[in-house]
């Protein structure tokens, strides 16, 4: 109906001579005669009238087979056309957003968020070696299913902040992460668990795409891409694949996300890698306008504001500063109190573990076991994963032939620190020099 219309405005535009003039008369008249029927405002039949001369005047009469844009321009509602009509320009892009809105099945705010993002020119174009480590048409639909950079403006971060802090903020907002990833993303943890050979390793995030037919691993970084990145996230695909892949499963993909990447630099660093692995960049504000740039205060003009309505008195001032000493100061040992406490209860668990294995026989079955049950009994915990139970009896018998001074040493290092030094060295006195 909306094309009908519109080609016949066009007609007369065309023949009778009908001006800009006559619209909003059209508009009124039909209000007048029809009032139950919405849909005749000026601005409504304007997108009419761009609809039938845009599109063509035979477009919609073709055989869909001969003319797929034909299925495309029935097949979404028109407000995604007016919108589409609106904002996007170019004919070609507009049918690759319509295509997408009939797949993912966008409805008009996530088609005018895509578009404001620019999802057109994002799509596929991260870095990437799935060429050499898919097969068509797998490589294709993977590359097409990833986007470089990725918009994360739903998040409030400070500036400073830790990839753990993103982490933990994308799936507190799960919902509009998922919008972003695109279609057939789902969500299987964060922090995923994998034990090899005895070690812990933890995903980021771990998803499954439902088109693909594959996992999808995906690690955050702050800054700036480096090599590194690649090879760790070969390993953790190829984890995924022996351990969780499925034999009907496609191969596992893994995304790395940075804040910045040099892209000719990350294809260097993929050439090699045998698992298919891309690179894109992630975005948490898009920048600023700039005709709005000149519109805004200076970073110098806001500080000058402030220290104007905000004088503080020399004395306020060292009062203020005294308190936030004491209370770091009482904050910092009780962090020191508490790991301690940890510590304690480490060495403890530690010397019964190696006891029992002595008067009782226990084996590592029993000590997975044990792993097993502590987590499930206690999920919000960490640290009982049988790697670190081991540690736990390593700990004590190393030191537990040192004296007092020794073991209240070690007692005092973060429990990171102590499985570091365990690791590297085994010469008890070498061990305490760096203690």
């Amino acid at each position: 109906m909306h094309w009908d219309i519109g080609k016949m405005l066009v007609e007369k535009q065309k023949v009778a001579g009908w001006g800009a003039a006559v619209i909003p008369r059209l508009s009124k008249d039909i209000h007048n005669e029809l009032p139950e029927i919405k849909g005749f405002s000026e601005r409504n039949i304007g997108y009419m009238i761009r609809f039938a001369r845009e599109y063509g005047t035979s477009i919609l009469q073709q055989p869909v087979a001969k003319l797929p844009e034909q299925a495309l321009l029935a097949g979404i509602p028109w407000g995604h056309h007016c919108l589409l009509i609106e904002k996007i320009k170019d004919v070609p892009v507009r049918f690759w957003y319509m295509e997408q809105t009939a797949t993912n099945g966008w409805n008009r705010d996530t088609l005018a968020a895509m578009i404001k993002s620019d999802q057109y020119n994002r799509q596929g174009s991260l870095a990437n070696n799935f060429d050499k480590t898919l097969a068509m048409p797998q490589s294709d639909m993977v590359r097409q299913a990833l986007k470089d950079p990725y918009i994360f403006d739903f998040l409030t971060l400070s500036e400073q902040f830790a990839e753990r802090e993103l982490e933990t903020e994308l799936v507190n907002h799960l919902e509009k992460f998922l919008v972003e990833l695109g279609a057939g993303f789902a969500f299987v943890g964060r922090q995923y668990h994998l034990e090899i050979s005895d070690k812990d390793f933890y995903i980021d995030l771990l998803f499954y795409h439902l088109r693909l037919r594959c996992f999808m691993v995906i690690e955050l970084k702050k800054g700036e891409f480096k090599p590194e990145y690649a090879g760790k996230m070969n390993f953790y695909c190829s984890a995924v694949d022996d351990l969780l892949k499925h034999g009907t499963d496609e191969k596992t993909i893994g995304l790395i996300l940075c804040e910045s990447k040099d892209k000719v630099f990350a294809e260097y660093a993929l050439r090699d890698i045998h698992k298919p692995i891309g690179v894109s960049e992630y975005e948490l504000t898009r920048s600023l306008p700039e005709n709005l740039k000149g519109s805004l205060p200076s970073i110098e003009e806001i500080e000058r504001e402030m220290s104007e309505k905000f004088i503080v008195s020399g004395d306020d001032y060292k009062n203020r500063l005294k308190e936030v000493k004491l209370r770091s100061s009482v904050q910092l040992k009780a962090a020191i109190s508490v790991n301690r406490a940890l510590l304690q209860f480490y060495w403890e668990f530690g010397a019964d573990i190696a006891q029992k294995q002595v008067n009782a026989q226990w084996g590592n079955g029993l000590l997975r076991q044990l792993s097993t049950d502590l987590m499930a009994e206690f999920s919000e915990m960490k640290g009982f994963s049988l790697s670190n139970i081991k540690y736990f009896k390593k700990w004590y018998l190393f030191y537990n032939r040192t004296d007092i001074k020794s073991q209240q040493l070690v007692g005092q290092l973060p429990w990171g620190h102590n499985i570091a030094i365990m690791t590297k060295y085994s010469d008890c006195n070498e061990v305490l020099f760096y203690v």
